[in-house]
């Protein structure tokens, strides 16, 4: 009876010490709480080395600083919002296609004699804010950012389903952005094969959302939501005018990206106005607090 006992509680340490040895080779505890989820220090280490990646993808090295810490913090968000979500390991990150990442040898190509400024810089931009992330009601958010808006930020019902943190505001500063309005063409014949359409082109309707995005077109009796008529055109926004004639369809766009979430232009000129990265932040996420991980 003694020997079955010592067996049992041998095998009973033995599965202990292997919980234990797979818990550390996951280095992370996976749990719905962000108040018990806990990262490991090489894992925050992986993590900041990844967003400084992401912000110097994302985010042109001669933006305000403020404006790159602002980037930081969405880029770190949107990264743990994945992680918790989607159970996806620190490893996963730069293979994920949710945010553009770009290694030190790419960041040499890339600014060549000035990668030691900018380099500085963006780790400085991260590294300052090190494990904050943006959360709304204790839970961490989808942190959407884009390039550039039409002069306000799209609500996220229109995109990506009802956020009521990320709902639109005004960001005026676009405006002011060279590459605020752009031109694509087509010929007649290209714009017809992208649409899949045979026939002579005959625009029904169109409906925008109120901040002047186009909610859907309808084109020969067949609807195109704004978001897959971007898409199939490539167009840099869901905010467009047509102009189609024999010659074939010039299309006119205001603003770059989905249109949801923060503006990286605007983001820069309110850092140029003296704001700090938290007060962009609270300005494009509404409502929204701060936590370290």
């Amino acid at each position: 009876m003694l020997n079955r006992l010592l067996t049992l509680i041998v095998v009973i340490e033995i599965i202990a010490l292997l919980i234990v040895k797979t818990s550390k080779e996951k280095d992370i505890t996976y749990n719905y709480s962000i108040n018990t989820y806990k990262v490991s220090d090489i894992n925050k280490v992986k993590l900041e080395n990844y967003v400084i990646g992401v912000v110097a993808a994302e985010m042109p090295a001669t933006f305000s600083l403020e404006s790159l810490k602002a980037q930081a913090v969405a880029a770190r968000t949107f990264a743990y919002k994945k992680i918790i979500n989607n159970k996806l390991t620190f490893d996963n990150l730069v293979s994920d296609k949710g945010q553009s990442y770009i290694s030190q040898e790419t960041m040499k190509n890339k600014w060549e004699n000035k990668y030691d400024e900018y380099y500085e810089k963006i780790s400085n931009a991260v590294l300052s804010t090190k494990g904050e992330v943006i959360t709304y009601n204790g839970e961490v958010i989808n942190s959407y950012y884009f390039s550039l808006s039409n002069g306000k930020t799209e609500d996220s019902r229109n995109v990506f389903g009802e956020l009521k943190y990320l709902i639109s505001v005004e960001s005026p500063w676009d405006k002011n952005v060279n590459s605020y309005s752009y031109e694509i063409s087509y010929s007649l014949e290209d714009f017809k094969s992208k649409l899949n359409i045979d026939e002579n082109i005959e625009i029904n309707e169109i409906k925008r959302t109120s901040t002047d995005h186009v909610d859907y077109i309808v084109i020969n009796n067949r609807r195109y939501s704004g978001v897959d008529f971007r898409k199939l055109l490539n167009l840099r926004s869901t905010d467009f005018i047509l102009d189609i004639d024999n010659n074939g369809v010039k299309i006119i766009t205001r603003g770059y990206g989905h249109g949801v979430g923060m503006s990286q232009y605007g983001a820069n000129a309110m850092a140029k106005e003296g704001k700090n990265y938290k007060e962009i932040l609270q300005y494009y996420y509404k409502d929204v607090s701060f936590m370290k991980i």
